[in-house]
């Protein structure tokens, strides 16, 4: 079993802008494939740049925040 690392605001603040899958599906705690799925359907504002899909940030935690919203209802 692999751990993942603690992510705190902190981490939030430092990350990139621009996200690589690996990065987003750290900070938010989701396997990659479920971020790689976000990203293709749209969910969050994704760039394939170069065969890579880059996430932008602000996307992703807006996105974070309307899913506990909904698990919160």
């Amino acid at each position: 079993m692999t751990s993942r690392p603690i992510v705190t605001l902190v981490t939030w603040v430092f990350a990139p802008d621009w996200l690589t899958i690996e990065e987003a599906a750290m900070l938010v705690g989701h396997d990659e494939d479920q971020v790689r799925e976000w990203a293709e359907l749209g969910y969050v504002d994704a760039e394939l740049v170069n065969g890579q899909w880059l996430i932008d940030k602000e996307s992703l935690r807006d996105f974070q925040e309307a899913l506990f919203e909904v698990i919160d209802d």
